[in-house]
């Protein structure tokens, strides 16, 4: 009986959760639009988007990976981590406030980690389509 409990609280949990990030996107893409430019706007909405469709991956790989304990979940989660993280590292440190070596040295790294994620994103696929 506790175990369908705790479902329902961390189901109502969820969705308040994406209900409340969906909230925030919409407001900050209203609340951005109207200051800047189209294509700046544009920008970070493509960074909001690539947000919020990791975290559905992440969402739905990772109690994959718990119910079915299969390693491409897992190499797919992971993947989506990283991305978000890049995203939001990039959104809350921006490399216009840097020196040009520090930028350099930003681009480089988030190059990296995009290289690493797409690494993990292959490897999760191919692992989840060995048995197809």
């Amino acid at each position: 009986m506790n175990h369908r409990i705790a479902n329902k609280v961390l189901l109502i949990l969820g969705i308040g959760l994406a209900g409340f990030l969906v909230i925030f996107v919409i407001v900050f893409i209203a609340f951005e639009s109207f200051k800047v430019p189209p294509l700046v706007a544009l920008y970070g909405l493509e960074r909001w988007a690539g947000f919020v469709a990791n975290l559905v991956v992440l969402f739905y790989t990772f109690p994959a990976f718990k119910r079915t304990k299969r390693r491409g979940f897992l190499y797919t989660a992971i993947a989506a981590l990283i991305f978000m993280y890049a995203l939001v590292f990039g959104l809350l440190f921006p490399a216009s406030h840097n020196t040009p070596v520090q930028r350099e040295w930003y681009y480089v790294v988030k190059t990296l980690s995009y290289v690493a994620g797409l690494g993990f994103y292959a490897r999760g696929i191919m692992l989840l389509t060995q048995d197809v």
